[in-house]
């Protein structure tokens, strides 16, 4: 079974494969947001073109997460959206005292970028109307 942080990388990653209009966020997101090399490697490809030969596996195994899981566009955004939070909290973690302001400010604009919901997310009215009674829907205030 893959690792929560490989899960999340390639699920991004198969994502941004099916569903090209992602590819403009996948930019936005740098090589250091991705802790493999290879993901790293194929994100870059994605990105610039390009055939790397040892990456034809990766990308059978990406268009078959597709299927499987079900990733749609909508679905795509929101995992996107995660990797960067991942990277905005190991950034918080590691950060030397130079760098406080700048990264707590990243998060800050995150934040405000997560509540206005720019890439479709559902409003918790959705979530309500659809897990009423569920922990989802609790999550959410409902």
């Amino acid at each position: 079974m893959l690792a929560i942080a490989e899960r999340l990388e390639r699920d991004v990653l198969a994502a941004c494969v099916a569903h090209p209009t992602l590819l403009p966020l996948l930019a936005e997101i740098t090589p250091e947001h991705f802790e493999s090399e290879t993901h790293r490697r194929f994100r870059d490809q994605l990105l610039n073109g390009g055939d790397d030969g040892d990456l034809v596996g990766l990308k059978a195994e990406l268009d078959a997460r597709v299927a499987r899981e079900g990733i749609d566009e909508r679905t795509g955004r929101q995992l996107l959206l995660r990797l960067r939070e991942r990277r905005l909290r190991k950034d918080a973690t590691e950060v030397d005292p130079g760098r406080q302001r700048e990264v707590a400010e990243a998060i800050e604009r995150f934040a405000r970028r997560s509540k206005s919901r720019p890439w479709n997310a559902p409003s918790d009215a959705t979530i309500c109307a659809a897990f009423p009674r569920s922990s989802i829907g609790r999550a959410s205030g409902c």
